[in-house]
């Protein structure tokens, strides 16, 4: 696909961010990722590869996800602000969606903690 594989961030960490801001970058990086998963799925389908058009297509399905939940809460923020904020502070990571692994699901029959 013309790429280097890297194990360098890409971009510098920074600590201490603003809640409001995190989640509205986070969903901005789905984005961009789901759009380049998709020019990566028209140059597999171009060439035939449709191993890689599956796999591709299950990659963008989870990326969706990711960027539908950032996005929610960016919209839930900037909604609600600080009372969005105060009522999911410290609430178990079970309150939202099933996780598996690093990865949140949804519909998929997860259920909390990822089992």
């Amino acid at each position: 696909m013309g790429g280097e594989p890297t194990s360098e961030p890409a971009g510098k960490v920074e600590r201490g961010q603003v809640v409001q801001k995190v989640f509205a970058f986070d969903s901005k990086l789905e984005d961009d990722a789901i759009d380049a998963y998709n020019q990566f799925l028209l140059v597999c389908r171009e060439n035939g590869d449709s191993t890689s058009v599956k796999l591709i297509e299950s990659i963008i399905d989870e990326e969706q996800l990711h960027f539908n939940y950032f996005d929610n809460v960016n919209d839930h923020i900037q909604k609600l602000g600080e009372a969005y904020l105060a009522q999911i502070a410290g609430t178990p990571s079970t309150t939202g969606l099933p996780s598996h692994g690093f990865v949140a699901t949804q519909g998929l029959g997860a259920t909390p903690g990822g089992a």
